[in-house]
């Protein structure tokens, strides 16, 4: 557990600290940690799906690609402040709009200004994802995609093969309209 706030000369007792887990107490120990630098750095890249096929419209009446944009904004509002978060859209190609950073204000600049265009690379944007988050820390991507892979170089299997390799963490929320293409998530 973490306790964030506590002036400089307060402290938990430590013996008080109790932990249950569905009402039920389970021993535990609590332990101090040495200091915030040994916590470690989480980045998350948020990949959105840019393609055309994007647009259409959702069960709710807005695109998908509307949809995706405001499931990306809920996770902005709500992740922690020392989360670094990147933005990476893909279509025909992939491009990294924003690289992890604590500037959430950039990260919501580039996604209000994303455009659908033809074309779609999935799985190159899984592949260029996990590039862009790095090999230290806990890393992780929100996938919102509608699925229908089309154009990538890459195949599913490299594109798993990449993000276990490095140890990436991959949430993926389809916007397909079908079955067929909310499989290839």
């Amino acid at each position: 557990f973490s306790a964030l706030g506590l002036a400089p000369d307060e402290s938990i007792d430590l013996e008080s600290v109790q932990l249950t887990i569905d009402g039920q107490g389970v021993t535990s120990i609590a332990k101090p940690i040495a200091s915030a630098a040994a916590a470690p750095q989480r980045s998350t890249m948020l990949v959105l799906d840019a393609s055309d096929s994007m647009r259409q419209p959702t069960g709710g009446g807005i695109s998908r690609l509307d949809a995706a944009k405001s499931a990306a904004e809920a996770y902005l509002n709500a992740v922690p402040g020392d989360v670094l978060v990147g933005l990476l859209t893909f279509a025909d190609t992939t491009k990294l709009e924003v690289a992890p950073t604590t500037n959430r204000t950039a990260v919501r600049t580039a996604l209000r200004g994303i455009q659908t265009s033809p074309g779609t690379s999935l799985f190159d944007g899984v592949v260029a994802a996990t590039d862009a988050l790095g090999d230290t820390g806990v890393r992780n991507m929100l996938l919102l995609a509608d699925g229908a892979n089309g154009k990538s170089t890459n195949t599913l299997a490299t594109a798993t093969a990449a993000i276990t390799e490095a140890e990436v963490g991959l949430d993926a929320v389809s916007l397909a309209g079908d079955a067929a293409q909310a499989a290839q998530l």
